[in-house]
């Protein structure tokens, strides 16, 4: 009787420590009533955190043991960023966000102030690679799919010249999905770690049928600056959507070598805390020169 007894007791106290409410909602702008998609909702350095779906819906699950009084962040370029509590947000399913009217300044090229009429772009960050010995994947063993939404992985770069970014490439040695759809962000970089997003506007792409070698993102019609300034910048892609080929696929990786200094960053939640380690991807940006413009 005591076996039972002692038994059930531990089972309750199971159920209490993995126990979590599931936030139901819908995103939308409250100018317009249209749903926002790809919003970043979390609690900051919780590890707890998701990404809105194509239509807007999200579900955010909060393990219980968290203060009610804590706040949930809804973020999304081009719009102010809203903190609602978990207390509120229990009687609360649909979230309005507003537009932002401030927005970075960019930079504006034209052909008349080319110094060089061909310029031709340089690189930030590893151009090459020969056999894909190591790879640094989004899958984490134990996971399952959906706890890839939100993750990053990326590098710090060192910006020694004024830039105009043209294109981001980056090797993709193992891919299992029929498509993946990740967000480019950009950071400062403070005490070693990504700090402030200095993107202005939502860079979303799509990899499609299992592609694999590399991949490059067309990043002119953006007009993204990097000023010498900086000294390094944090840049990173964020898995926000994606459809794997069967429930067994998990694994998608950027091939990598060791670095003897802590450049690759990565982090897996929306707002969660950054890992910063000595690894480095296949993973450069081209850029101009803003001297040669």
């Amino acid at each position: 009787m005591n076996y039972f007894f002692s038994l059930f007791i531990l089972l309750f106290i199971h159920q209490l420590t993995y126990s979590q409410t599931a936030f139901n909602g819908q995103i939308k702008s409250e100018e317009s009533d249209n749903v926002i998609p790809y919003v970043n909702i979390g609690l900051a350095d919780k590890g707890i955190g998701t990404i809105s779906d194509q239509k807007g819906n999200f579900v955010l699950k909060i393990p219980s043991g968290i203060d009610e009084k804590e706040i949930v962040t809804f973020s999304c370029i081009g719009y102010k960023t809203k903190g609602i509590s978990i207390e509120k947000l229990h009687h609360t399913s649909e979230i309005l966000l507003k537009k932002d009217t401030v927005f970075l300044e960019t930079v504006s090229v034209t052909s008349e102030n080319h110094k060089e009429k061909n310029p031709k772009p340089k690189k930030l960050g590893k151009a090459y690679t020969l056999l894909a010995f190591f790879h640094n994947n989004f899958f984490i063993y134990g996971e399952v799919e959906s706890n890839h939404i939100g993750k990053e992985r990326g590098m710090i770069l060192p910006v020694k010249k004024n830039c105009l970014l043209q294109s981001l490439n980056f090797h993709v040695s193992s891919n299992e999905y029929r498509f993946v759809k990740f967000r480019l962000h950009f950071y400062t970089i403070e005490n070693g770690e990504p700090a402030e997003l200095i993107n202005d506007q939502d860079i979303i792409f799509k990899i499609e049928n299992q592609f694999r070698g590399w991949h490059k993102v067309d990043l002119k019609p953006y007009s993204i600056h990097l000023d010498k300034s900086l000294e390094n910048v944090g840049v990173s892609l964020q898995w926000i959507d994606s459809e794997n080929t069967d429930k067994e696929s998990k694994f998608f990786s950027i091939s990598a070598t060791p670095l003897s200094s802590a450049r690759h960053i990565a982090r897996e939640k929306v707002l969660g805390k950054w890992k910063v380690s000595k690894f480095k991807l296949n993973f450069y940006l081209d850029y101009l020169e803003e001297e040669n413009l």
